[in-house]
């Protein structure tokens, strides 16, 4: 369902880059809403994003890495299980694709979600919060790398 990819160029070499955009104890600091990360396996394969709804109430959200290659790519899955998540969201994937040369390096972010139930006939709704939020996250990167 929706699928939506963004890219941009952050001023930074793609190894410094890489160090903090597959570090999952990193991404407090540049994915929108997490506040901290918790339960990161010695092998930093498994993770739990504590986010902070606009409420102000904090949800936990699971996730699996599924794929990492340095300094390149990283890949995790959400795991949907009995949570809140699984009333909209039947599976979510997120993939963060890095190329570098020289002093830049161009993030290309991917959000890829099947949507369950109702949730599906509001697939561009979902499409354009990804959208948004996916921009958040590359505005942050842009700003901790000195660019904003």
């Amino acid at each position: 369902m929706p699928r939506v990819r963004r890219s941009r160029e952050i001023g930074a070499p793609q190894p410094e880059v890489w160090r903090r955009v597959s570090d999952p104890g990193q991404l407090p600091s540049w994915w929108p809403r997490v506040v901290r990360v918790e339960g990161i396996s010695g092998s930093g394969d498994r993770f739990t994003e504590v986010l902070r709804t606009d409420a102000g109430r904090d949800m936990r959200a699971d996730f699996t890495v599924l794929e990492r290659e340095k300094p390149s790519r990283w890949r995790f899955a959400q795991e949907i299980g009995d949570d809140p998540f699984a009333k909209v969201l039947r599976r979510s994937e997120t993939l963060v694709e890095l190329e570098g040369a020289g002093a830049q390096t161009l993030v290309t972010i991917e959000v890829d979600r099947q949507l369950r139930g109702m949730a599906r006939l509001g697939g561009f709704l979902f499409r354009g919060a990804t959208r948004r939020h996916i921009d958040e996250a590359l505005d942050a990167l842009e700003e901790l790398h000195g660019q904003r």
